[in-house]
């Protein structure tokens, strides 16, 4: 069941609308689509707010206004979600069983329409979608050590709207946004493939801090496991013992995930922690890192072989410096990198075509 809480609550028994005046408080256990039929993947669910809330069970709605705050909690792992405007939605409604008006007078009223909430009950509260709106709406999702003092791993998103969808299983950003993830684990308990390897594009998912931002959308979709972020996209990563940055920008930018357990997962049991697999970074990309710089027009990084390739357009040219000599880059219309014997095999070399450069 559901608990509501608030200073002013009122409800109207023929549109079957409740609503809080001033700061009040929802607690309910969702029950997500897409894992219904698991258990785990429920959640109890908190929402606070300052201003207002109305809750509608004809339109199976929710509406929040004002510092609002939803979280969740399990074990070892917590998500939070902070914006100024949260609307939900419901695929089903359950049982309001708790309503805790401040004053008698409201307690009377409430108790006269009682009818209003036993009409809530439709068995479990399932969220179809959440839509959260604000300059400073952040979600954050974290798996924390066992002491709880200090997190394992963190995703940290920032946007101006973001939309959460059961149906689709999948988080938007809409307009310009950023993305921190952090991996503090410690070299035994972190995948450390690729932390080593010479190409920057490669170490983006080891331990350390890597921060995206981009100026048109991101979206992850947990149902296939891929995340795609569009125009003026730069990613800066940061390893454990502080080494030099590395960095990357490009047009567009998508990364192949293992899988998050769905977005059911990210208000349950399993927050997500990205580990990526394979990466696609096309137009005007760039690649700074380790004594090296690579401009090209497209790159993909396959983690099963350790290979990466890089294609420059038709009559344009991949080039690599070398920071040591860049007098004497490498120039050649594709290249294939063998990450594991740091061998570079060129298709198509040559030195009249135009090299890549930056727009």
């Amino acid at each position: 069941g559901g608990e509501l809480s608030g200073d002013h609550i009122s409800l109207e028994q023929t549109s079957e609308t409740v609503f809080v005046e001033g700061p009040g408080e929802l607690h309910f256990t969702s029950k997500p689509a897409a894992g219904a039929d698991d258990p785990a993947n429920t959640a109890r669910i908190d929402v606070t707010w300052t201003r207002s809330m109305r809750f509608d069970n004809q339109q199976r709605t929710a509406r929040v206004l004002g510092d609002v705050i939803a979280e969740t909690r399990q074990g070892r792992d917590a998500t939070v979600l902070r914006c100024d405007d949260l609307e939900m939605r419901f695929q089903s409604l359950g049982e309001i069983t708790r309503v805790m008006p401040a004053s008698d007078a409201e307690r009377r009223a409430l108790g006269e329409q009682e009818a209003i909430i036993d009409r809530l009950q439709r068995g479990g509260w399932t969220l179809d979608t959440m839509v959260a709106r604000g300059d400073k709406a952040v979600f954050e999702a974290a798996s924390f050590k066992a002491d709880g003092a200090m997190p394992d791993t963190r995703v940290t998103l920032r946007g101006p709207v973001m939309t959460f969808d059961n149906a689709t299983e999948a988080l938007q950003i809409a307009g310009e946004g950023a993305m921190l993830i952090e991996d503090f684990r410690e070299g035994g308990d972190s995948p450390r493939a690729n932390a080593d390897q010479p190409l920057p594009m490669v170490r983006m998912a080891g331990r350390g801090r890597t921060l995206f931002h981009w100026t048109g959308d991101c979206t992850f979709n947990a149902a296939v496991n891929d995340m795609v972020i569009n125009h003026g996209v730069q990613m800066v990563h940061v390893g454990p013992d502080g080494q030099d940055p590395v960095k990357l920008d490009c047009r567009r930018f998508r990364a192949d995930l293992e899988p998050t357990g769905g977005l059911a997962g990210w208000f349950s049991r399993n927050p997500p922690q990205p580990h990526i697999i394979g990466v696609y970074a096309d137009g005007n990309v760039r690649l700074k890192g380790q004594g090296r710089t690579i401009n090209t027009d497209h790159a993909h990084y396959t983690a099963r072989n350790q290979r990466v390739r890089l294609d420059a357009d038709d009559g344009r040219m991949t080039e690599l410096i070398n920071e040591a000599d860049p007098t004497r880059p490498v120039r050649s219309q594709s290249f294939i990198w063998d990450l594991r014997t740091d061998r570079i095999e060129l298709i198509r070399p040559g030195v009249q075509q135009m090299p890549v450069g930056r727009d």
